[in-house]
């Protein structure tokens, strides 16, 4: 009847399938443009976010200034002097005045004051340096040498004594200095080393006895040998000034910076030198 229909009917279906292929192009085309557009704009907030927030600066927490008036309003309001007594009384230290001549109770009420009080909360919190209390009862006992060993009472048995711990651990260096003691019967000076050496000479007089390391028993008899010519003196070395005590110390081989700084805070207490 319809002799056409077949070729019609093709037409008709070709077309329809270039329509759906142009409308799924358009409409990728629209999606493209669209998906553009939202990054476009998501990239335009995410700027005006970052100019918006240099353009406001973070506000601090706490400035500088609010701090130090905290503190200060804490040391008005504390009574300093009874404040540092407690702290003495708690750490054990009775005795203040060290043995250079300046006093700790002054030291530690000038540091709570100093600055508008900037170190207040770490004295508040840590209390009085203990190592002048540790000081103190050492240096104070008695005790035999055969028995329990003293703490050094010169300066000449205060440089033996850190010669003869060098690189020990706290129980093996006190170890180590009672021998000392003992193999110079007590009286440990720089005659008594010397005359340990001239005796039995540096290994069987001094090394073995006491049992020291061969570098250790020379130093010991260096340091014995510079107080014997007047190179050192206990006058000279408490009173000089620390420049000039640690360029005289450095001169003795097997003495370093090490052993001048532990000189000069343990036994001479120096104030520029604090244990931490």
């Amino acid at each position: 009847v319809f002799p056409n229909a077949e070729v019609t009917i093709a037409n008709m279906v070709t077309t329809r399938s270039r329509k759906r292929s142009y409308d799924s192009i358009e409409e990728g085309k629209a999606t493209d443009k669209k998906d553009g557009n939202r990054a476009s704009d998501e990239a335009s907030k995410k700027t005006r976010r970052t100019n918006r927030n240099e353009q406001t600066p973070a506000k601090p927490e706490t400035t500088a200034k609010e701090t130090d008036m905290k503190q200060l309003k804490s040391i008005k309001d504390a009574d300093i002097p009874k404040f540092v007594d407690k702290l003495l009384k708690e750490a054990g230290i009775e005795a203040t005045k060290t043995q250079n001549g300046w006093c700790l109770k002054d030291a530690m009420t000038h540091i709570l004051k100093a600055d508008n009080g900037r170190m207040f909360p770490l004295v508040e919190q840590h209390g009085a340096p203990k190592i002048f209390a540790s000081l103190h009862h050492c240096k104070n006992s008695t005790g035999e040498a055969t028995e329990a060993a003293t703490e050094p009472k010169n300066c000449f048995e205060s440089l033996c004594r850190i010669v003869a711990g060098q690189q020990l651990a706290g129980a093996a260096a006190s170890a180590m200095w009672r021998r000392l003691l003992e193999t110079a019967d007590g009286k440990l000076t720089a005659e008594k080393v010397l005359e340990l050496v001239e005796k039995g000479g540096l290994e069987e007089g001094l090394r073995k006895p006491a049992g020291l390391s061969n570098a250790k028993a020379r130093s010991i008899v260096n340091i014995a040998q510079a107080f014997h010519k007047g190179d050192l003196s206990e006058a000279f070395l408490k009173k000089s000034e620390e420049q000039r005590i640690r360029k005289e110390l450095i001169k003795i081989k097997g003495i370093g910076p090490w052993s001048c700084d532990m000189f000069c805070m343990f036994f001479l207490e120096l104030p520029g030198k604090i244990d931490v």
